[in-house]
């Protein structure tokens, strides 16, 4: 079961102004499970670029979710249902999270310090795969899709052999056509391969570092 294949959604660095928090909407089916990594950054003024803290700065961050009550992001402000909330410290937090319902998601990102309009964060969004919780280990089913797909490209060369025979196709233009369908699958799986090992090594070195980090397990 590796986490289903992570992508971030939304990482560009935004300003931390008072009352007003960061905030990111997800609808997400029940039992998913959610990472968010937070990095906090400083400038001197608005016209400034964005500098990295040091990660022993004393800085504490609050992340409070809600949902809503009908799976209509538009009654969050109104009506919002309380789901959790968590406390960050340092520059770099990372948060844990598992869906219990399906329907829209608020994270709202807060920083109580003060000057806080020369402070940013870029917040990393990533889902797993939908109703389940599992984080550990999804390689398997994720394999088993690789591998009906490439039953399925096998099939289609072999259906696309079948037409081009049939129409007496010359022999080297045949080859050629058949080499570069062969390329582009076989392309297409390694690159996906990749990505997923990738994102199976990376999130769980993160998810190590957390269950550490709150003393759940030991390195």
């Amino acid at each position: 079961m590796i986490f289903f294949l992570l992508l971030p959604i939304q990482a560009l660095i935004r300003t931390i102004t008072n009352n007003r928090p960061l905030v990111q909407f997800k609808q997400l089916a029940e039992r998913t499970v959610v990472l968010m990594e937070v990095s906090i950054m400083y400038r001197a003024n608005e016209f400034a670029p964005w500098q990295k803290l040091d990660q022993n700065t004393p800085i504490k961050t609050d992340l409070l979710i809600t949902c809503s009550p009908d799976r209509d992001w538009t009654t969050m402000n109104k009506n919002p249902q309380f789901v959790a909330e968590y406390t960050g410290t340092g520059t770099k937090p990372t948060f844990f999270f598992t869906s219990q319902v399906n329907t829209m998601h608020r994270f709202a990102l807060m920083l109580p310090v003060p000057n806080v309009g020369m402070y940013g964060a870029e917040m990393k969004l990533y889902e797993g795969r939908a109703k389940n919780p599992n984080v550990i280990s999804q390689t398997d089913s994720t394999l088993r899709e690789l591998e009906r797909q490439i039953r399925y490209a096998i099939g289609a060369c072999q259906e696309i052999e079948n037409v081009m025979r049939m129409d007496l196709m010359d022999e080297g233009e045949y080859d050629g056509i058949m080499a570069s369908t062969a390329r582009l699958i076989l392309g297409s799986i390694l690159f996906k391969i990749v990505v997923v090992m990738v994102t199976f090594v990376y999130f769980n070195k993160k998810l190590k570092q957390f269950y550490v980090t709150k003393k759940i397990a030991m390195k």
